[in-house]
């Protein structure tokens, strides 16, 4: 240790030189133009605050003395088992003095029993740091040694840095504020944040109203998508933060009978009057669910990207659940679990983990996705974006809107997905009998609209299971697999994939009008043998 004291001695002889160099330098570019602070040298002034070198010091200073009171301790508890082959002044040694001598002789002791060779654990210490003064490569070194005192300075260094060194703070990403969100009033008071894109309301032949994920917002929409291509098929889209979302009120106890009916109203509000879309993307698929349960007459349609379902539908099939609930990730899992058993302890779980730890929260959710939605955020556009859309859906910094919609996945719908398939009316015996001679074609019940499904195959955060039973309850929904696709990737800034979308689900945009060409009558000619030339019309 001794050896190491001497090391750092120099090298704080020639950062001190190397301060007084800065020093001089500094006074003179700026000359005397600036005042000193008193009780100040110059050299004080221009240097620098203590560096890591001062604060690892202190660490070692600290480790030799926790060192020699170690070695002290020593000898005294070996007392008992030294006094016989060591030597007999161990039982009689009490005084501050004996005591260091007791210290001493056991160290000496201790290091003979456990093999270090020549002079003991410092000098072998000394010999392997002895190569520190010179500054070379550790090659010739022993690899056991080199690794010790490697490890100690660096666990020296990190406690310094922890206890006296102010981490930097990471320049700010460029952010999008949403400070003047557009906003409808609800009939029961409540304010809903909205964001419109694509043709206006007088224009429009089909309107989408976008219910988002989990952690997103308004922000979100339909990801990506190209204004050209709203304005091609004619597409008003308006995506609202849900309540607690945003810049939107909260709304306690709400379920997904009054979320339909948020929609209904929202709509109304912005003057759509037509049956119109609703598109449900991740956990915004059982509102897309709860519109065709709730307001079917409002309805033109529904699609969903990757929609989650319940994992505790006590309908599903053995496969069914290990292609949903079996592929969920632990975190996943548990939050299920609180949300269905323990709905109370949901909140304060969510904004320990997620709330006051969104940082962490983004990178643990970052490795758990599949291989092409990594390859997604590796592209700053989509990274950019998804942070931006978090952080929005987290603006109101409570973790109750976000329980809030895990308890209402995880528990009672208040409907079953079999309630929305297509049947036949239940027709009495005489309504039989009559049919039977005089046959009519009963409606059927239901919802009769197209629902579309787009569901990637490596999904790691909504598995294609609950696709698969969505489909077997609901007969009349058409399912999209996308193989090798994950929960971004195929939805989110790719303008070939929402022209497919938008074909599969509207049609083929339509041709613009066309244009009539007239082409007025030529002129004679001058021979009046030539008839007249005709008109030519061109519709």
């Amino acid at each position: 240790m001794a050896l190491f004291q001497t090391v750092y001695d120099d090298e704080r002889e020639d950062r001190s030189k190397e301060r007084e160099y800065m020093a001089e330098d500094y006074w003179s570019e700026v000359g005397q133009s600036q005042e000193i602070p008193a009780g100040l040298s110059q050299s004080q002034f221009a240097a620098p605050e203590k560096d890591t070198l001062d604060v690892l010091v202190e660490g070692v200073e600290k480790l030799k003395a926790k060192l020699s009171e170690y070695w002290n301790l020593k000898g005294v508890r070996r007392l008992g088992s030294y006094e016989a082959g060591v030597s007999g002044n161990f039982a009689s040694s009490r005084s501050g003095e004996a005591s260091t001598t007791v210290g001493q002789d056991a160290q000496r002791s201790w290091n003979q029993q456990s093999g270090v060779a020549s002079g003991g654990l410092y000098q072998g210490i000394e010999e392997k740091l002895s190569s520190l003064k010179n500054h070379i490569m550790p090659e010739d070194r022993s690899p056991f040694w080199v690794c010790s005192v490697l490890l100690l300075v660096i666990c020296l260094a990190i406690a310094g840095l922890r206890t006296n060194v102010q981490p930097a703070k990471a320049p700010k990403d460029t952010e999008v504020e949403f400070t003047n969100a557009q906003r409808v009033q609800l009939p029961d008071g409540r304010y809903i944040s909205y964001r419109e894109q694509g043709v206006p309301n007088d224009t429009a032949k089909h309107t989408v109203l976008v219910a988002h994920g989990l952690i997103s917002s308004r922000f979100a929409g339909l990801p990506g998508v190209n204004d050209s291509l709203l304005e091609d098929y004619k597409v008003r889209l308006i995506a609202y933060d849900r309540p607690g979302y945003g810049q939107s009120d909260p709304h306690p106890g709400r379920t997904f009978n009054s979320s339909a009916h948020d929609i209904a109203w929202i709509a109304d509000a912005l003057g759509v009057h037509e049956k119109f879309w609703v598109l449900g993307y991740s956990a915004g698929g059982p509102y897309a669910w709860a519109s065709i349960k709730y307001i079917p007459e409002r309805l033109a349609g529904v699609f969903m990207l990757a929609p989650a379902g319940n994992p505790y539908a006590g309908n599903m099939t053995k496969d069914e659940i290990d292609n949903s609930w079996g592929l969920l990730t632990l975190r996943r899992k548990l939050q299920y679990y609180i949300a269905r058993h323990y709905p109370a302890l949901l909140p304060s779980f969510l904004k320990r983990t997620l709330i006051k730890k969104s940082d962490q929260f983004f990178k643990r959710m970052r490795i758990t996705l599949g291989e092409k939605d990594q390859e997604l955020l590796g592209k700053d556009t989509f990274l950019n974006y998804w942070k931006q859309d978090m952080k929005e859906a987290l603006r109101q910094k409570s973790a109750g809107n976000l329980a809030e919609e895990l308890i209402m996945v995880a528990q009672d719908w208040g409907f079953n997905l079999d309630d929305l398939c297509l049947r036949a009316p239940k027709v009495g015996f005489l309504k039989r009998l009559q049919n039977f001679f005089s046959p009519v074609t009963e409606k059927m019940q239901g919802f009769e609209g197209p629902i579309h499904i787009w569901q990637g195959t490596d999904d790691h955060l909504v598995p294609a299971g609950f696709a698969d039973f969505a489909k077997r309850m609901v007969p009349q929904v058409k399912v999209h697999k996308l193989e090798h696709e994950g929960h971004f990737s195929w939805f989110c800034f790719c303008d070939d994939c929402h022209r497919k979308i938008f074909e599969s689900v509207f049609g083929r945009p339509e041709a613009p009008d066309p244009v009539a060409v007239v082409v007025t009558e030529l002129p004679e000619a001058p021979d009046a043998d030539r008839a007249p030339a005709e008109v030519l019309r061109v519709a």
